[in-house]
């Protein structure tokens, strides 16, 4: 976040803490969804960790709620993109299933680049085409240095 008090200002304290709490949410989602995927563990039949404290139902019962969260995801997926002007959308609905992995993966590297190289960025050249226009380079204004006669 580049300016918070900026941000409290404009938003309020409780939509300021609604946005942090929205965010942090999403990096979770994704930071946490593979210890969820180890839960298919049990129903290729390979050992689960969790095996002996949690009874067979209960692999059963998860494994439903995890389908049924599927089925809400498309559901609503499909819901969303069933406007007039969003209807040729639909077809790539499914392909949400795809988008998850790669967020996971996404936030796990960007979650080990902070731990471990945490002044790394990871540039990229959004909309440069390099056969039609080669990108500028951008330059910072020289600094005044100002010296006071005391």
């Amino acid at each position: 976040m580049r300016a918070p008090k900026t941000l409290l200002r404009d938003l309020g304290l409780w939509q300021f803490f609604g946005l942090q709490l929205l965010f942090a949410g999403t990096l979770s989602r994704f930071l946490l969804a593979p210890v969820l995927w180890t839960s298919w563990l049990a129903f290729l039949a390979l050992p689960h960790p969790l095996t002996g404290f949690i009874p067979s139902w209960g692999f059963y019962t998860l494994g439903g709620i995890y389908l049924m969260s599927e089925v809400i995801n498309i559901i609503v997926g499909m819901l969303s993109y069933n406007q007039k002007k969003q209807r040729r959308l639909l077809k790539w609905v499914p392909s949400l299933h795809f988008y998850f992995p790669l967020g996971s993966m996404a936030a796990s590297k960007g979650f080990l680049e902070l731990l471990y190289k945490p002044f790394y960025w990871d540039k990229t050249a959004h909309g440069i085409s390099l056969a039609s226009a080669p990108a500028k380079l951008l330059t910072r204004p020289e600094r005044q240095h100002h010296v006071s006669n005391v």
